[in-house]
């Protein structure tokens, strides 16, 4: 390692943060809880910090909801930079498949306000594409 230039120290370190990082990932999963960095635990941040300072107590809580339900069971658990453009559309389409337009509409438009707020945070590098 120092002839590579790498110091021992800070390799173990490193790897130490690692497995701790791992370690917490797994607690959480065994609690059934959502890693951070999941598109579950990016919306539940964004609605507390962007979306229930700009709209009624009400409306925040029917778009928790309507994620939560819709949302989450399917792309909940991914990690958001991960997220490729046809699983927002497939999403959507189990939400249409039962009649319910308007509540994939609105699914649609949470959804993309939450990804255009990771993008802006650095948490992805794009936004899935917009079904036509």
């Amino acid at each position: 390692m120092i002839a590579a230039r790498t110091d021992p120290s800070e390799a173990r370190k490193a790897d130490k943060a690692e497995k701790a990082q791992a370690g917490e990932v797994q607690a959480l999963a065994d609690d059934g809880l959502p890693a951070p960095g999941t598109f579950e635990v990016v919306v539940r941040e964004w609605l507390t910090t962007q979306h229930e300072v700009k709209v009624s107590f009400g409306h925040a809580e029917r778009t928790h909801i309507r994620l939560e339900q819709d949302a989450f069971p399917w792309i909940g658990r991914r990690p958001v930079g991960e997220i490729e453009p046809p699983e927002l559309p497939a999403c959507l389409r189990r939400i249409e498949a039962r009649g319910a337009i308007e509540t994939a509409h609105r699914v649609k438009d949470a959804c993309g306000q939450v990804l255009r707020n990771a993008i802006a945070i650095g948490l992805c590098q794009r936004a899935t594409r917009r079904p036509t």
